[in-house]
C-alpha cells in the first residue's frame, strides 16, 4: 500500500468530478457505496477512495457539496488502515457507539436527502454486496426515498483508464512479469508447484501486491487452479503459471507464462506458436471503435488457417479490468465497441478438439494503433534448466 501522492489525489478529484456530473444529470441528492472486504467487492471503494478492507462490509458516502467521501466502517483497526492509505480522511467506525454500520449511513443519508422531493439517492454495488438485513434496514429507516443503481454509469467512467492509471498499472505489470521471472528461477523437477508459487507470490508481494492468487495448469487444457500441497514439478510437465494480483494502488492484473523442463513437445509448441499469433493479430484490432466480439473472431481464424478444430471458447476473450477484475460486464458484449484507454485483461480463449487450449493473460491498453501491452513479460514462454 501507498501514501497517495499530489497526482493521485488529483486523479480522485478528477474521478468524484464524474460522480458528481452523473449525480447532478439523475438529480442525486447522494450516492451510496458498498464495499466487502474480498475481490470483486472493493473496487468502487478503491476507486474513490483508495481505502481498502481485509474483511467485512464498508460503506462510503458521496454528497454534492462534500469535497471528499465519507467512508463508514465497522472495524477501528480498518478504519485506522484507511487514514494511513486513503485520500479522504472522512473515515469512521461505529464500534464505540455499539450500532452497525448501516445505522450511521442511514443518518448521513437522511441529512443528504432532506425533505427534497423524491429523495433520490444512487448506489453502487447494492444489488451485488449488501445483505438482505441492510437492504430492509435502508427500506425501514428512509421511507419515501427511492434508490438508483448507477454501476453502469460509474463503470463508464472507470473503463477509460487516465494517464496516472495507466502508469499505475504498468507498475503492477511490471511487479508481475518480475515475479513470473522468478518462478522460472526456483522452478526445478522435484520442487514443489505449491513452494515455486509461494516464492513468485512473496516477491509481488514485498513489491506492494496485495489481493491475489496462484494458479497453474500441468496438464495442457485450460483450467488454472491451485495444485495439491504435495504436487512436485516434473521434468515431463508443461507448466502453465498464472498470476492473478492487484498492485499496490489496487489495480488488478492477470498474467501467464509457459514453461518447460527443455524444449516443448512438437504439438504443444506447434499450438503455443498459434496461439502467439492469434494474441498478437487480436491485440491488433484493440482500437477504439472495433466491436469486442472482434477480437475473438480474430483469434478463432488464425487457429482455423493452422487446421486446428475450434470447439468454443472457454472463458471471456477479454474483459475491461481496473480496480475490480472486471469493472464491466463480463463477458462484454460482442457489438459493444472498444473505447480508448480502456485496459482489458486479454486471453483469447480459443478452445481446440480434445479440451486442448492455454489459458494466457496479460493486460493490454486499447490504442488507435491496437492494443498496448501493460507488463515486461514479452513473449510468455521461458524454457528451464532441468
Amino acid at each position: 500500500m501507498q501514501t497517495p501522492t499530489a497526482e493521485h489525489r488529483a486523479d480522485v478529484e478528477r474521478r468524484l468530478g464524474a460522480l458528481k456530473k452523473i449525480m447532478a444529470e439523475r438529480d442525486l441528492r447522494a450516492v451510496l457505496g458498498i464495499a466487502g472486504g474480498a475481490p470483486g467487492q472493493n473496487g468502487f471503494l478503491r476507486y474513490f477512495t483508495n481505502v481498502e478492507l481485509w474483511a467485512g462490509r464498508a460503506f462510503f458516502i458521496v454528497t454534492p457539496d462534500e469535497p471528499d467521501p465519507l467512508v463508514v466502517m465497522w472495524s477501528n483497526y480498518g478504519a485506522e488502515w484507511g487514514k494511513l492509505i486513503g485520500t479522504t480522511s472522512r473515515i469512521v467506525s461505529t464500534i464505540l457507539d455499539n450500532q452497525p454500520p448501516i445505522v450511521r449511513v442511514i443518518k448521513e443519508l437522511k441529512a443528504a436527502a432532506g425533505n427534497h422531493a423524491g429523495k433520490k439517492i444512487g448506489t453502487l454495488n447494492m444489488q451485488s454486496v449488501l445483505s438482505l438485513s441492510e437492504h430492509a434496514a435502508l427500506a425501514q429507516g428512509l421511507p419515501g426515498a427511492t434508490f438508483e443503481s448507477i454501476d453502469t454509469a460509474a463503470n463508464a467512467v472507470r473503463q477509460i483508464k487516465s494517464p496516472f492509471e495507466i502508469k499505475a498499472m504498468e507498475e503492477t505489470g511490471r511487479i508481475l512479469a518480475g515475479a513470473l521471472e522468478r518462478f522460472g528461477e526456483v522452478a526445478r523437477p522435484g520442487v514443489l508447484a505449491w513452494a515455486a508459487a509461494s516464492e513468485s507470490e512473496r516477491y509481488a508481494k514485498e513489491r506492494g501486491c496485495f489481493w491475489g492468487r496462484s494458479k497453474y495448469s500441468l496438464d495442457q487444457r485450460p483450467y488454472t487452479i491451485p495444485t495439491l500441497l504435495d504436487r512436485p514439478l516434473k521434468r515431463e510437465d508443461v507448466i502453465l503459471f498464472e498470476l492473478v494480483y492487484t498492485g499496490p494502488l489496487g489495480y488488478w492484473h492477470e498474467i501467464t507464462c509457459l514453461y518447460s523442463f527443455g524444449p516443448l513437445p512438437e504439438p504443444a509448441a506447434k499450438r503455443f506458436d498459434t496461439w502467439w499469433k492469434a494474441v498478437q493479430a487480436a491485440a491488433d484490432v484493440a482500437r477504439p471503435g472495433n466491436r469486442f466480439g472482434l477480437i475473438a473472431e480474430t483469434a478463432d481464424k488464425m487457429f482455423t488457417d493452422a487446421g486446428y478444430k475450434i470447439v468454443g471458447h472457454h472463458t471471456p476473450n477479454c474483459h475491461t479490468i481496473g480496480t475490480d477484475e472486471a469493472d464491466g460486464i463480463t463477458p462484454p458484449p460482442p457489438d459493444e465497441l472498444l473505447k480508448e484507454n480502456m485496459v482489458l485483461s486479454f486471453h483469447p480463449s480459443t478452445w481446440l478438439e480434445g479440451d486442448l487450449a492455454f489459458l494466457i493473460s496479460d493486460n493490454y491498453q486499447v490504442t488507435p494503433k491496437g492494443g498496448r501491452v501493460l507488463s515486461t513479460l514479452g513473449r510468455p514462454y521461458r524454457q528451464l534448466s532441468a
